[in-house]
């Protein structure tokens, strides 16, 4: 995995010219990233919606269309949802296209 990937205070670096030119944020990426966000941007504010990962997997794979038997995920994927998934879904299963 490239070190990009895997520094999500590199990926909000990245970010920041779109982070900074909007109000508010919804859906992916931002999930994925919402802890160094919060010391990033000290006065932001986030709201937790939680939900059963199974149900939710099953969501994600079918709007997106995403390989349900190989549960294979881009790299922009990874990074959003790799936190939830590693362990709650996927156990040690989990493979990544780069």
């Amino acid at each position: 995995m490239s070190r990009a990937l895997d520094d999500n205070r590199e990926i909000i670096r990245v970010l920041s010219p779109i982070i900074n030119a909007y109000d508010a944020h919804s859906d992916v990426p931002w999930p994925g990233l919402y802890r160094e966000l919060a010391t990033a941007y000290p006065k932001a504010r986030f709201i937790l919606i939680r939900r059963d990962p199974e149900s939710w997997w099953e969501s994600l794979a079918r709007d997106w269309q995403i390989d349900w038997v190989a549960r294979r995920l881009t790299a922009f994927e990874w990074v959003q949802y790799w936190r939830t998934l590693r362990r709650r879904v996927f156990g040690s299963d989990l493979t990544v296209d780069f």
